[in-house]
Order: structure tokens, then C-alpha cells, then sequence
């Protein structure tokens, strides 16, 4: 029997490796933005966005501020239509560096924690497996011969060009991305616009990678306890851990948290077997 080690951005800092919200402004701080004076984390702020919870905190921006800032009326009388669409593109384009000052920002606060050097000094059996919701490569950098295809990186790796994966997990906005489409008063530019934005706010959804989930678990090796090292039971990824339960049904998860404040503890409220859980604390 196997065990299935699931790991979480508190294993990271465990190792003292720079990847907490903090962290994340800082890098954040360095990004502009299309069509605004600000830095990205000040520009986020003035949108609502107050990270006190990355992911969810996005499905709160605030449209009505994007509206009153970026959203323009073009000139009517122009003579050519590209005038009138740049009022489209310049919404787009403001949208657009939003996002990868996001991803930018995160992937360079990411590339700077692996490159940290860190002792080895944990090993697992032939039959576990990991699965590490951190992009950073640590779980490998501290543990002896663990062969890559026992580890899952379900929302990406550093290593990888692809996109990272994050967002939140339910809609919150009750903005009007429709309001200019009526057919009596409809206005084609400003209506694009607020397309625009819907298509951006859509974007932000976490996108759950079950499908990578399902076929990893069924390769890995028969497993009959879970231990979650440094996750927060986030809402973004109950689906995981729900996914997990249901497929492999272990008899044991054994959760660590840090101290009585720390919020996995509510969070775990949440899940539908806590009867299975075994508390540990790291300090």
C-alpha cells in the first residue's frame, strides 16, 4: 500500500522560500498596465482586489471602477472606423496586461524560490505518490530519487511554458456586462467593450484539471492514506480533494496546519469526510 502526499504553497515556506501574498505584491509592484499610471498592485487595489485571499478576491473585482476609468465613448464623427474600434482595443489591451501582469508577476516570484538551494532530506516508497499544487519544484529539490512520474504539478511547473492555473471557483460579480445590448438604445463600441470585460472576468475562473487528476490516480499505485502537507483547503480546490476521496476512498488523511489560527482549519469544515481526518501540527 501507497500513500498520496498532497502538497500546498505551506510546505514552501516551510522551507523559508519567498512565496507568500507579500511576496507576490512585491514582483506585482514591477508590472504596468496598458492605459493606467499606476503599478499592477495599486491598480488592483483601486479595482477591489485586496488579496487577503488571491484567488477568490478575484471573482470581486470591482467592473463598475473598471467601467468609470476605462470605458470610453468614441467619436461618432471620425472618419475612419479603426478611430472608433481603438476605443475596443483600448479596452482589450487593458484587460489583457491586467492578466499578465498576474501571470508575469507570479512566474518571477516562482523562478526566483527554485532557485534557492535546499537540502535533501525526505524519501518515499516505490508506491507513493505526490500530487503539488505549488509551481515551484521543491517536493523534488528536497527529496532523494523520487522518480518525476510519481508527482502531479496540477496546476503547472515553472519548468513548463504552460499557463499557470488559478482563479476562483464561483462567480460574485453582479455588474451588468450586458447593459449596453438592449436592441432600443444598444450601442455597438461601448457594448464590445463591456464584452471585453465579461470575456476578462470568464478568463479568472479556475479551470479544475479533473481529467489530469483522474488519470494520475488511476496509474498510481494502490493507496489507503492521504497526508496534506502546507494546503489550505482553499474553496478553488475542494473539487480536488472531493475528486480524491471519491476515487481512491482512503482510510486516512492526515492534514497538517501550522497553528490554532491557521484557516485550514475552518476550511475543512467544508469537506464531506471529515470523519477520515487525523490532525498534525507542524510547529
Amino acid at each position: 500500500m501507497g500513500k498520496l502526499f498532497i502538497i500546498g504553497n505551506g510546505f514552501d515556506l516551510h522551507y523559508g522560500l519567498p512565496t507568500r501574498t507579500a511576496d507576490f505584491l512585491n514582483y506585482l509592484k514591477k508590472e504596468k498596465v496598458y492605459n493606467d499610471f499606476g503599478n499592477a498592485t495599486e491598480i488592483f487595489l483601486e479595482y477591489g482586489v485586496y488579496w487577503c485571499d488571491f484567488e477568490e478576491c478575484l471573482s470581486r473585482i470591482r467592473f463598475d471602477r473598471i467601467e468609470s476609468k476605462q470605458l470610453a465613448t468614441p467619436d461618432y464623427t471620425a472618419d475612419h472606423e479603426y478611430e472608433r474600434d481603438d476605443t475596443i482595443l483600448d479596452m482589450k489591451y487593458h484587460l489583457s496586461s491586467l492578466r499578465c501582469a498576474i501571470d508575469h508577476a507570479m512566474r518571477s516570484m516562482v523562478r526566483n524560490a527554485d532557485s534557492i538551494e535546499l537540502r535533501k532530506e525526505l524519501s518515499f516508497s516505490k508506491d507513493d505518490a505526490i500530487i503539488s499544487f505549488n509551481y515551484t519544484t521543491t517536493i523534488e529539490r528536497v527529496s532523494y530519487k523520487l522518480p518525476l512520474a510519481h508527482i502531479l504539478y496540477i496546476h503547472g511547473c515553472v519548468r513548463d511554458e504552460y499557463e499557470f492555473v488559478y482563479g476562483y471557483s464561483k462567480e460574485n460579480s453582479d455588474y451588468d456586462f450586458d447593459k449596453f445590448s438592449h436592441p432600443d438604445d444598444g450601442d455597438y463600441y461601448l457594448e464590445k467593450q463591456l464584452e471585453e470585460m465579461k470575456i476578462f472576468y470568464s478568463k479568472l475562473k479556475k479551470k479544475p484539471k479533473i481529467d489530469e487528476l483522474r488519470h494520475f490516480l488511476l496509474l498510481s499505485k494502490e493507496i489507503d492514506k492521504v497526508e496534506v502537507w502546507g494546503h489550505s483547503l482553499g474553496k478553488s480546490d475542494l473539487i480536488y480533494f472531493e475528486e480524491i476521496n471519491n476515487l481512491i476512498n482512503p482510510l486516512v488523511w492526515k492534514i497538517s496546519y501550522y497553528d490554532e489560527d491557521d484557516k485550514v482549519l475552518t476550511n475543512a469544515k467544508s469537506l464531506s469526510f471529515q470523519d477520515k481526518i487525523e490532525w498534525r501540527c507542524w510547529r
